[in-house]
């Protein structure tokens, strides 16, 4: 046993640490191993065994011991050697498979992005900017390392000779460089994960190890032929596994861009609203649950939902969670709110939240900011529990608001953003007039509110004017 995992470990090119690594102890455990002074316990045998793709037997020695007799023959024996032409190939699909699925999202996205520019809705544009990002990231890491594996796979593979041996429950593997043994491992058929075709490839993936067949070198009733069909026939006849997995990969991606319109629409120009996005959260972790379900089903087509899942969970926890750290970072006083309701002489209901934000140096709530025109104080956001009519009912029957307002003023107010329908009061506290511009060029203390009918959000800026 001892000399079997030293021989099975050094076949696959492993040292005694990164064997370690993958058995989770440590180096001086697989040495005594190999030196015969200990020997694995049941769990450990069992991951040899995987890791080696052999079975216990082999790892214990018994096979060797056994008569020569009664060792199987082989029902199917192949020789194969590989061109640089057939490689390049492989990987120039692998490298499309890398980027197509990701780049249909990314040109949805930019169209949004730009359709979201045009309604001036910056918060979505910013969110769609950093999915764009994001998006852009994973195609990069993705493209280089089909190239890094390329590479490695053009200097190797067609140098070297694989030769296939078949039996009733596995398949045997060895590589041969310069007519020397390099690798020589053991596969059960029903450890296989993937059987794919690449041209005139069959691709045969095992644990991460990928073996090529020629496919037209196979014997017609070849058992890696039979497995490729059985395990294409399976897909087609789970139609409900595919359509749910297809729904939810779908459901996935239209999560994120649903979550930014939805935002846009109630958008406050608050940071705050990107609380929406944890609302949308259950879509995606949905699909990662869907894939978990389908891969101990043996469904094969199940690594995608989980992917994805998990991606556009990421970026919907994300964003709400930039939501929620900026709503830490105002607080709840109703001071700011009371003394514009005094100023515009008008009682509105009790508000249901107010959130204050004082601004400094890294509030990025206010952006394009002209700091020669404009010193900002604070922000302060409103929300009621009445209704949007109620609320317009208030500020529309009173003499200090105006609507709609005209091009000077709203040339005074704060760059956030504004719905194209907004209810203006312009409080000029020096010269102690409401909805004009000043008189004279000079700094003036403003307290300016604007409420949004459509999304039934007040909001109440203090700044000083820098006129001239």
């Amino acid at each position: 046993m001892a000399n079997n995992i030293q021989k099975y470990r050094k076949q696959l090119g492993f040292s005694q640490d990164e064997l370690a690594q993958k058995l989770l102890v440590s180096r001086q455990t697989i040495s005594q191993w190999e030196t015969g002074q200990t020997m694995p316990t049941t769990d450990n045998l069992i991951r040899l065994k995987d890791i080696f793709g052999v079975s216990i037997d082999d790892v214990l020695g018994f096979t060797a011991q056994s008569d020569a007799n009664d060792t199987p023959a082989a029902t199917e024996h192949y020789t194969f050697n590989f061109t640089q032409i057939q490689i390049a190939v492989l990987y120039e699909q692998n490298r499309k498979n890398a980027v197509y699925p990701i780049l249909k999202p990314a040109i949805l996205n930019v169209l949004l992005a730009v359709w979201m520019a045009f309604n001036q809705s910056w918060i979505a544009v910013g969110a769609l900017v950093g999915v764009l990002f994001i998006l852009a990231l994973i195609i990069i890491i993705r493209i280089r390392a089909v190239q890094k594996t390329k590479r490695e796979a053009m200097s190797r593979v067609p140098s070297s000779t694989y030769e296939y041996e078949a039996f009733k429950e596995y398949f045997i593997v060895k590589i041969y460089r310069n007519d020397e043994l390099i690798t020589s491992a053991k596969y059960y058929y029903a450890d296989i994960q993937k059987i794919s075709l690449s041209g005139s490839l069959l691709l045969v993936t095992v644990g991460s190890q990928l073996y090529l067949f020629n496919k037209d070198e196979l014997s017609p009733s070849s058992i890696f032929l039979y497995l490729y069909a059985r395990q294409n026939a399976q897909s087609e006849e789970k139609p409900l596994h595919k359509t749910v997995s297809v729904c939810l990969v779908i459901a996935s991606i239209a999560s994120l861009f649903l979550s930014i319109v939805v935002v846009s629409k109630f958008s406050s120009g608050s940071f705050s609203s990107l609380l929406l996005f944890w609302a949308f959260l259950p879509i995606p972790l949905a699909s990662v649950i869907a894939g978990i379900v389908l891969k101990r089903k043996g469904y094969p087509k199940y690594r995608k939902n989980i992917i994805v899942g998990i991606i556009f969970a990421v970026l919907l926890a994300g964003f709400g969670t930039l939501g929620s750290v900026q709503n830490i970072s105002g607080f709840d006083n109703p001071a700011a709110f009371q003394h514009f309701e005094e100023l515009s002489q008008i009682d509105f209901p009790e508000p249901k939240r107010i959130i204050n934000m004082p601004y400094d140096e890294n509030n990025t709530e206010i952006t394009n900011l002209d700091e020669d025109l404009i010193e900002p104080v604070c922000i302060t956001y409103v929300h009621f529990s009445q209704s949007n009519k109620e609320i317009e009912a208030l500020v529309k029957n009173n003499s200090h608001w105006q609507h709609p307002p005209n091009k000077e003023l709203l040339a005074l107010l704060m760059p956030i953003y504004f719905e194209k329908d907004i209810y203006v009061c312009f409080y000029n506290e020096d010269e102690n007039t409401f909805n004009t511009v000043p008189s004279k060029p000079g700094r003036y203390h403003i307290y300016a509110a604007v409420y949004h009918p459509e999304n039934g959000l007040l909001e109440t800026d203090e700044y000083y004017l820098k006129y001239s």
